[in-house]
């Protein structure tokens, strides 16, 4: 396996036909009726491992392209100050977004922890058994509950009043959370996202796992005994409840990650209670179909697309001194019997038959047209 500049420009289209493909699922009632959590939730696993990996694999099979990938090779590589090209140029910037990205999440977090830790602590009846290390904390306004901290699990209530049933729902839920270590999670896609900031899908993407993660603990909750009306109703209940309250003015770190976490976002509760009412929310998906479903993207992700520079000679410039030769970045391309060396998208002369069965040249992948 090895990063190249194509394995990760496939990784952006793949990126956005399974995010597109996922989105239908999620939104189509149709597909309630068809396709469960599992087999969704394996679809949004292989949509993350490709963004994450975005590599050239052992079975990964190589397609020439006379047009579009020789356009974009040929622009990155353009000079822009000196030896400066375009492409570090937007290298550069997409490295320095990402740090400022993450760095704000880190701010953030750590403000939201020490928000939290000056919030009272919730009085619970003694009926309800809170998971040994959890924390449980109320606060004020319209606040919906959620579960924050990685290592020291918190969780937050609104000082509201709550029925029994209701009350129980959402400690059920919530507490499913904590076991299913689901904060760890989200924040790992909250790195990712700041990996892919400049990437629009992404954001689509986390908005989509985020709901799957609650369609899951919804599926869990139900299966451990819970009337899915019921539990539909009491989360429409404090939903009601929440919006009575008044709006309070949230500091930065809660304000700016409360979305990610919370289990009562107006579009996000109205999906999940519709999934449950389909009635296939707590069967499980034929492990053949998943096979499937995990095996079809793993075969597509195994074609690379290489340019080819036969029709831009105003590009093929030949490198004068030594030079390194990188598998994966660079190729020979195949054309009537004839070999041509391509070093880094530029065009380095051609080869013999002997040259092709010499080292490191017998490494790199061979492009027919």
């Amino acid at each position: 396996m090895h990063l190249s500049l194509a394995s990760f420009l496939i990784t952006l289209v793949y990126g956005c036909v399974l995010t597109g493909l996922l989105q239908l699922l999620l939104t189509r009632k149709q597909s309630y009726r068809v396709f469960r959590i599992d087999f969704i939730a394996a679809f949004a696993i292989i949509a993350l491992v490709r963004m994450v990996l975005p590599l050239e694999f052992i079975n990964t099979h190589t397609f020439a392209s006379l047009t579009i990938v020789p356009a974009i090779f040929t622009f990155l590589a353009a000079p822009l100050l000196g030896a400066f090209s375009i492409g570090k140029m937007l290298a550069l910037i997409w490295g320095l977004g990402s740090l400022v990205g993450i760095g704000r999440l880190v701010i953030r977090t750590r403000r939201l922890n020490h928000a939290i830790q000056h919030l009272a602590e919730a009085r619970l009846p003694e009926t309800f058994a809170v998971p040994q290390g959890v924390r449980v904390a109320r606060m004020h306004g319209a606040v919906s509950p959620f579960v924050c901290g990685v290592r020291q699990p918190q969780l937050v209530l609104p000082d509201l009043p709550m029925d029994a049933a209701t009350l129980r729902s959402v400690l059920t839920h919530e507490f499913q959370h904590v076991r299913n270590h689901d904060v760890l999670w989200k924040y790992l896609l909250a790195v990712l996202v700041c990996a892919y900031w400049w990437f629009p899908p992404i954001y689509l993407l986390r908005r989509q796992v985020n709901l799957i993660i609650e369609m899951r603990v919804d599926q869990q909750v139900v299966r451990a005994g819970n009337t899915t009306t019921a539990y539909a109703q009491n989360l429409l209940n404090i939903t009601r409840e929440l919006q009575k309250q008044p709006q309070t003015a949230y500091q930065p770190g809660l304000a700016a990650l409360l979305p990610q976490f919370t289990m009562f976002e107006g579009a996000t509760l109205r999906e999940r209670i519709e999934f449950m009412l389909a009635g296939r929310q707590v069967r499980r998906t034929q492990p053949l179909l998943l096979a499937l479903i995990i095996a079809v993207p793993l075969l597509a992700s195994a074609v690379i697309v290489e340019p080819d520079f036969s029709n831009y000679p105003e590009v093929q410039e030949k490198l004068a001194g030594t030079f390194e030769i990188i598998p994966g970045r660079d190729f020979v391309y195949e054309h009537q019997g004839k070999f041509a060396l391509m070093i880094d998208g530029k065009y380095m002369g051609h080869l013999d038959q002997r040259s092709m069965h010499a080292k490191p040249i017998s490494k790199l992948d061979i492009i027919k047209r």
